[in-house]
């Protein structure tokens, strides 16, 4: 069944290339990419926020939660293990409703998005 575009919505990405918003999730997706509706260029969400830094930051505190908890030995790893991916879930999807993720070209493996051809003239 087709969605229909009801308006603007905060969680609307726009496409670097042309410029157009839209809900990426009402289009097709192409593993983690999804295609622009209106010039048809792979895009893919640009890593903003920090997971590496949101997960060991989790760890330390669900760490230092569980052992101030009284939880000691092997014990205390299963319970950080989990701890952290539960800190990472709730601070992801807090500050995805807080600062919705914005859209980037999608760049192939070894890729860096520059080129000669777009260097400005002198």
């Amino acid at each position: 069944m087709p969605q229909t575009q009801t308006g603007p919505s905060r969680y609307d990405v726009t496409c670097p290339i042309c410029g157009a918003q839209f809900l990426a999730g009402r289009f097709g997706w192409e593993g983690t990419s999804f295609r622009c509706p209106a010039c048809g260029e792979l895009l893919e969400y640009a890593n903003g926020s920090k997971p590496y830094l949101i997960g060991c930051i989790g760890a330390i505190l669900s760490a230092a939660t569980a052992f101030l908890i009284g939880f000691r030995g092997w014990v205390l790893f299963p319970i950080t293990l989990g701890g952290s991916f539960l800190v990472l879930a709730l601070v992801t999807s807090v500050l995805f409703h807080i600062t919705p993720p914005k859209a980037q070209k999608n760049l192939k493996y070894g890729e860096t998005g520059l080129r000669l051809k777009n260097k400005d003239p002198r």
